[in-house]
């Protein structure tokens, strides 16, 4: 559930992947501001949270349960989750 946002720190390491820079080379302005921002966001993931039960409190009994997988893919990158139902 969290991958949208964990896709751009993945898009912005392919990007300077691509470019061919190495681990202790010194990234362009653009990259440093967007990398920044990814990591100073970072923060708030921790705030991020997901209710074990997700049936209202008198649903009643559970008849049937079901797994459900949603993908998506793009040229850039693709993202994939499951739920349990």
């Amino acid at each position: 559930m969290v991958a949208p946002f964990l896709l751009v720190g993945k898009r912005t390491l392919q990007d300077l992947c691509k470019l061919g820079i190495g681990w202790d080379e010194i990234i362009s302005q653009e990259y440093e501001v967007r990398w920044q921002k990814w990591k100073a966001e970072l923060s708030s993931l921790s705030q991020f949270a997901v209710p074990r039960c997700v049936k209202p409190v008198n649903f009643g009994t559970v008849t049937c349960r079901q797994l459900h997988h949603f993908s998506y893919a793009s040229l850039k990158d693709y993202e994939q989750v499951s739920l349990f139902h």
